[in-house]
């Protein structure tokens, strides 16, 4: 298949991953809207990734390195070796973690929830005991993925989210009733095992599992200090994300489902770019990185951070600009009221505001990874969740969910800004300053469409869609102005095309 072909059909895929996604949360919002189901779902979501989302983070993390050194230096059966022990170590920590939510469920439920009605609690723990039956599974899966992405295989990585996206789609149809959400979460885990099978299938050409060599990386002390810094930095990502859920448990029923769509809607660009991320961006950092070509790598890198704030700053103010509309669009419809629009979109429009600097810091933390160092990103994560624990308990009880967005904003940027400065001094390159200078032009011209758009709202109010294309147009009209040379090729190849 053509690299052109190859790219339409990881494009195709990211859509219908995140279609997928999107139907899933309408029909939680048409059948459940904001409730005692859905603040125990949103919660035991939450917990679940608090405790085990790490494991399943830094498998391709340390997995895409170690495949990329041994295809480059070992032999197949050092490969099926060192991947064989990488594989058991995985899914036994996954089995550990599961044992023990299974094991202390109610007590974490308490531990995490704060103040929080009696029901949402019970059936929180009910979804959390299923919820822990899908990590070891989620493991090997992530695993599996991992060396195909090596192999320039990706097409599996991108499918697994659909798969899951559909059968919870098609269990919310079967079991629609609020009695029988917990067959809705049974269905989620038969999915993990049928994705379990294909991915096996798929990757035994290039792997051979080698049962002697099973508990090698548990006396690889090499192998045990990568991995435990990248757990926990990855722990300690998901903490900072739990951060606002555990605030709202104290603002009453229903805010953290407010908080949960809310997060949900503004992170649909972020986890489109972390499939790619993992899939695609990854692996080629991690070659570079090894060939110790730090000129390249910064090209890399600096390209990465342009179009970053290119493509993110104008869907941010956009969407925070028509946050109601876009909220009521998606959502409004079955048990999702119109109160329920206003809370969320004024949690939503915040929210957004952090994306760009999530996407650069998902970035830098690869390069670190690349070069094998996993404790600098567990600092980092360190002080971010440090800066959005205070500013969320100094905002939660005056400005409610929305100063919980404004903590995860600023917390957000600051740790994107360090991060991308201790890089630079790692490879050797400045990447801040050109990063923040085009930043500071896109924020420049996203302002002049802004207006721009504000003007045109006030004129066409009703066709508040269509208006994203003299917005995005303005917007580009202006970076041509400030002579950015991705929108120059771009206009320059429409050109051509058009003559």
């Amino acid at each position: 298949m053509s690299r052109h072909w190859s790219l339409i059909l990881i494009f195709t895929l990211i859509l219908l991953g995140k279609l997928s996604g999107f139907i899933k949360d309408v029909l939680i919002t048409f059948y459940h809207g904001v409730s005692t189901i859905t603040d125990a779902y949103f919660l035991s979501s939450s917990i679940s990734s608090v405790l085990y989302m790490a494991i399943h983070s830094a498998i391709p993390v340390l997995v895409v390195p170690l495949y990329s050194r041994l295809v480059v230096n070992g032999t197949s059966v050092r490969v099926d070796k060192d991947l064989s022990a990488a594989m058991f170590f995985f899914f036994f920590v996954s089995v550990c973690v599961a044992t023990v939510v299974f094991a202390a469920a109610p007590w974490l439920v308490d531990l995490f929830a704060g103040a929080i009605d009696g029901r949402v609690k019970e059936l929180a723990v009910s979804y959390l005991y299923i919820m822990a039956l899908t990590f070891a599974l989620s493991s090997l899966v992530s695993f599996f993925n991992a060396i195909q992405t090596v192999n320039k295989v990706v097409v599996p990585s991108y499918a697994v989210p659909i798969v899951n996206n559909v059968v919870f789609c098609l269990g919310l149809f079967s079991f629609s009733l609020a009695i029988d959400f917990d067959k809705v979460l049974l269905l989620g885990v038969l999915a993990w095992f049928v994705l379990l099978l294909v991915n096996y299938f798929i990757s035994r050409r290039t792997f051979s599992f080698k049962s002697r060599a099973a508990f090698l990386f548990f006396a690889d002390k090499k192998f045990i200090i990568l991995f435990l810094p990248a757990a926990v930095s990855f722990y300690v990502e998901q903490l900072n994300g739990f951060v606002g859920v555990y605030f709202a448990t104290k603002l009453g029923v229903g805010a953290i489902s407010v908080f949960g769509y809310s997060s949900k809607l503004s992170m649909i660009f972020l986890s489109v770019f972390l499939v790619f991320l993992t899939a695609s961006l990854f692996p080629r950092i991690a070659v570079v990185a090894a060939r110790t070509d730090q000129a390249e790598l910064f090209k890399y890198l600096n390209d990465c951070i342009r179009l970053v704030a290119i493509c993110s700053v104008p869907v941010v103010i956009y969407m925070s600009f028509y946050s109601a509309e876009i909220v009521s669009v998606l959502f409004q419809r079955g048990k999702f009221s119109g109160d329920d629009v206003v809370r969320v979109a004024a949690v939503f429009s915040v929210a957004l505001f952090a994306l760009p600097s999530c996407l650069v810091r998902d970035i830098m933390n690869r390069v670190f990874f690349s070069h094998g160092n996993t404790l600098m990103p567990v600092l980092l994560s360190l002080a971010a969740l440090a800066i959005n624990f205070a500013l969320s308990y100094l905002l939660y009880q005056e400005h409610g969910l929305v100063g919980l967005a404004v903590s995860v904003v600023v917390s957000s940027a600051l740790n994107g800004v360090v991060m991308t400065f201790l890089v630079q001094r790692k490879i050797g390159f400045n990447l801040l300053v050109p990063g923040l200078k085009v930043i500071a032009l896109c924020c420049i011209g996203g302002l002049v469409a802004y207006l721009v758009l504000g003007w045109l709202h006030g004129v066409f109010p009703e066709y508040w869609l269509l208006l994203f294309v003299p917005f995005v147009l303005v917007y580009l009209v202006c970076l041509s102005a400030f002579r950015m040379k991705e929108v120059q090729v771009v206009a320059a190849l429409l050109r051509r095309r058009s003559a």
